[in-house]
């Protein structure tokens, strides 16, 4: 069973990557004419507000309001490629925590749960049915599968 993981993320991940890349671009394109509409209003109310007076300091809010918008707008048209840099950081960043990727952990975690799963099941000392033994080995590849999988869609996400 050595390998499931990265064979899992070589096979399935990458896969699953491929097909949502149109829907992902789509998306944003999508979303992207949204916040210009909704920019646009905004600018208006705001305008709104400066000539009735409602501002204290109507330039520095605008200024710092179009800023953040802006950022925003980079994000999510992928202008110059700042999404994908994003996004590849925090995926390298994931890696770089451990040294190696994650799928080989969980590889090296699925190894490491067979031999404990074995040497809990080897301590009991029943002379006809091992039931504690085997009670603790299911413990064990209880918890290990749990942690485990939530490793590997807190990853995945």
């Amino acid at each position: 069973m050595s390998g499931f993981f990265e064979k899992f993320n070589s096979e399935v991940v990458s896969k699953i990557e491929e097909m949502t890349k149109p829907l992902q671009s789509q998306l944003g394109q999508d979303m992207l004419s949204l916040l210009s509409a909704g920019i646009s209003v905004y600018i208006l109310w705001v305008g709104y507000q400066i000539l009735a007076g409602k501002r204290q300091t109507p330039l520095q809010d605008l200024v710092w309001d179009l800023s953040k918008f802006a950022i925003i707008l980079t994000f999510v048209s992928n202008a110059d490629g700042y999404l994908t840099a994003a996004m590849d950081a925090i995926k390298s960043m994931k890696d770089g925590f451990l040294g190696k990727p994650v799928w080989a952990t969980l590889d090296t975690m699925w190894s490491t749960t067979q031999l404990l799963a074995d040497k809990v099941y080897a301590m009991d000392q029943s002379k006809y049915v091992s039931v504690e033994g085997g009670i603790g080995s299911m413990l064990v590849w209880g918890g290990s599968i749990l942690i485990m999988s939530v490793a590997a869609v807190i990853y995945m996400l």
